[in-house]
């Protein structure tokens, strides 16, 4: 297979003689960056396990961050398992191995499940039937494991007994119980819809009920006849799943449905407060701009209202809890919720404009505003509810960097921890008093550190060697900004081609997202799709991005203006980069092209008609063309209801604008993606043909979103994501350097 690849770089390497840098090297590795890798924190201490694979199997060490020490803890013989993922128990006793998974869609998967005693080293299957299981979970007290069979009932093993009972009995094609369906776990985040009690006594889960859903076909067409799956889908404006929260009393074998208000359109989540029974959930209406937060009365069978939050535009959605972690509130991805022990609530709002930290009680009453000003807070990290501290990450300084900072529960002692220029990510260990910190910067590869809670360097973890990028004579991404036609400033980011002359003039690919509250202009190594873009800069190309009005990092008012019309902001500022571009005299103005993906490949879409006097060539990958056929929750958060805004939804929609297409048009799609349906393309297809213009169109098959294989809809005709990805890059290289380059290639 290598020597194949191989003959495909040399062919290339003839055809675009000027570059070094090969469509394999794009993803063959050649510009990966060093990292740690996965590691486990040991409760209670500074140390965390980390993996090594060996003759004998999965070698575990145990790593001590203040002493630097590291010691061998067990390992899992190859004799005995091979070929797993694990996850530990909650005392840390035991793994929960993983074999044959099966990604089913973007978060979910299934597979057969077996648990591993690390003191006996004793293997248990999960059942004695353990295939296809999902969501498997450790009670807390680890005697016990819930999880979701394929019939979406939930069941409890006993780990003690070995003996499995099922827990509901309405699971079917229509009715979850356990876990979401597509809606919630693409556009919510989470498959994990049940939740154990800090006692090991009770589940809450939440049930979805997708009867009203409709259902949309997804076509394998590989074989001689066609076969067809459907998934439940809802689309704009049409019905979304039904659920409703359920109370397992696992002692008692009693099982209560939880009364919900009136308001509970949307349940994303569902909490127990540690060391208590209190139970508490989440509900959004259906235009996402009414947060409530409900604690559950067991003796009522009610829920309480205890918080609201409200917006005239959306409430973003994102890590409302994270679980208490052996001690202290510490989370590696961050959360933006906590239901502290001592009844206080600390949460994040953007209720003053901004995104910041709320303290407030368990009856709602606010304590007091925690940070404030003109700068936004992206998630909190880690509690010190002993010392009453916070350790949050923001972009005070700059809305382009990530640092990590402390604060007092009374908003006072605002300190920046990380000094270092670039984006950083920080994750604590239980004891608060280390945190393993990553950070880069456009020209600074990542690096990771052992740093005391201070912010003291410790000592070097990691670290990539530059001079492997040096050698194919890598630029990298500058800082500038930008300007709107009304004086709005805007982040951007210009790449220069390999050997860059100022007295020459080259063409350019701009790139970008630019979808709501999004941001991609941030100082961290591998901005903008770094390691393709040098593939087209090694070739005379400048690489352009920037971050339009209605993205994220600046405030509510500028992330807004994307509300009701997503598209509006969208062109106009796509606009003005083109001018901007087109003034500066080593720019070939008469050679813009466009391009991207997903949200991307619908600003692509549109440039191409509403901005086309622009862009000469683009290619839009995976688009939304049109809000209608996209789903409930994403469209209508940032849209509103279609009935209230129906001028918006036309305008927003790239069929609208066909009329005034031009230029060159390369559309690209997976006939098997769940996410966005390759509807889409079809559908812009037959409005380009019905208008008399022109546009090249290539579909994968099998495909999904990210043009690897859909496992849902097939395993017989597998799509194969390296060769579509090298598929998709050459058929890019060859559309730009036909379109934008052709003088000079």
């Amino acid at each position: 297979m290598r020597y194949k690849y191989l003959i495909i770089a040399l062919l290339f390497s003839s055809l675009f003689s000027q570059g070094k840098i090969s469509l394999e090297n794009v993803l063959d590795g050649t510009f990966r960056t060093e990292s740690i890798g996965r590691y486990d924190w040991k409760n209670n201490s500074d140390a965390y396990y980390f993996t090594e694979r060996s003759d004998e199997g999965l070698e575990f060490y145990e790593y001590n961050l203040a002493s630097n020490d590291t010691l061998k803890a067990f390992t899992v013989q190859k004799s005995i398992i091979s070929n797993f993922s694990y996850s530990f128990s909650p005392d840390q006793t035991k793994l929960l191995l993983k074999k044959n998974s099966v990604k089913i869609w973007r978060h979910s998967s299934y597979g057969s499940y077996f648990v591993y005693d690390i003191l006996s080293e004793s293997l248990i299957p999960v059942t004695s039937d353990p295939d296809s299981l999902r969501n498997v979970k450790f009670s807390p007290d680890s005697n016990k494991l819930a999880f979701v069979r394929n019939d979406n009932n939930l069941y409890l093993f006993d780990l003690n007994t070995e003996i499995e009972e099922q827990l509901t009995f309405d699971g079917s094609d229509d009715i979850l119980n356990g876990h979401f369906g597509w809606v919630y776990e693409e556009e919510f985040g989470t498959y994990d819809s049940y939740k154990w009690s800090p006692d090991s006594n009770f589940i809450a889960f939440i049930r979805e009920d997708q009867t009203y859903v409709k259902k949309f076909p997804l076509v394998d067409y590989e074989a001689q006849y066609p076969v067809v799956k459907y998934i439940r889908y809802p689309k704009t404006g049409e019905d979304n799943p039904i659920v409703s929260i359920s109370i397992l009393d696992l002692e008692n074998k009693e099982y209560r449905s939880v009364h919900l208000p009136d308001t509970a359109y949307y349940i994303p989540d569902i909490v127990w407060q540690k060391n208590s029974n209190n139970l508490y959930f989440v509900t959004l209406n259906r235009k996402q701009n009414n947060w409530n937060l409900y604690k559950y009365d067991f003796t009522t069978n009610r829920g309480d209202l205890v918080l609201n939050d409200s917006n005239d535009s959306w409430v973003d959605k994102k890590s409302f809890f994270t679980p208490y972690n052996d001690g202290s509130w510490t989370s590696r991805g961050g959360f933006s919720f906590a239901i502290m022990e001592n009844g206080e609530l600390v949460w994040i709002s953007e209720k003053d404009g901004f995104k910041h930290i709320y303290r407030n009680r368990l009856d709602g009453r606010p304590i007091n505003q925690i940070t404030r000003g003109e700068w936004e807070v992206n998630s909190i990290n880690a509690i010190d509810a002993n010392n009453g501290i916070i350790y949050f990450s923001a972009k005070k300084e700059t809305e382009t960097e990530n640092h990590l900072y402390s604060i007092r529960f009374n908003g006072s002692r605002l300190k920046r921890i990380t000094k270092e220029k670039g984006s950083h990510s920080s994750a604590f260990s239980p004891t608060l008093n280390y945190f393993i910190n990553n950070y880069s910067s456009f020209t600074t590869p990542p690096k990771t550190f052992v740093k005391d809670k201070n912010g003291k360097i410790v000592r070097l973890l990691k670290e990539t060697d530059k001079s492997k990028f040096d050698q194919y004579g890598l630029t990298y991404p500058q800082l500038i900004n930008i300007f709107t036609d009304d004086g709005t400033r805007l982040n951007a980011l210009i790449t220069y081609p390999h050997n860059f002359d100022p007295m020459k003039q080259y063409p350019v690919i701009l790139y970008n997202y630019g979808g709501p509250g999004s941001q991609l202009v941030t100082n961290r190594w591998g901005a903008g799709n770094h390691t393709l873009h040098q593939y087209f800069a090694s070739r005379d190309f400048i690489i352009f991005s920037f971050d339009n009005r209605g993205t994220g990092g600046r405030g509510k008012a500028f992330k807004d203006l994307a509300y009701g019309d997503y598209g509006k902001y969208l062109v106009a500022d796509h606009i003005s980069a083109a001018k901007y571009l087109q003034g500066l005299t080593y720019v070939d103005g008469d050679n813009i092209g466009i391009w991207g993906w997903s949200g991307g490949g619908y600003l692509t879409n549109m440039c191409m008609t509403l901005a086309s006097d622009y862009y000469k060539a683009g290619i839009s990958i995976a688009p939304n063309v049109e809000p209608l056929l996209y789903d409930t929750i994403w469209t209508e958060r940032y849209m509103g209801l279609v009935d209230e805004n129906p001028e918006g939804y036309k305008n927003a929609s790239v069929l609208t604008h066909v009329d005034k297409a031009k230029g060159f048009l390369l559309q690209i799609h997976g006939n098997a993606d769940d996410n966005v349906h390759h509807q889409h393309s079809i559908k812009l297809a037959k409005a380009y043909a019905e208008h008399g213009k022109d546009m090249e169109m290539f579909i994968y098959s099998n495909a999904n979103h990210g043009m690897s294989n859909n496992n849902f809809l097939t395993e017989d005709y597998p799509a194969d994501g390296w060769k579509n990805r090298y598929h998709l890059y050459k058929k890019m290289a060859d559309f730009f350097m036909e379109h934008l380059a052709s003088d000079t290639f």
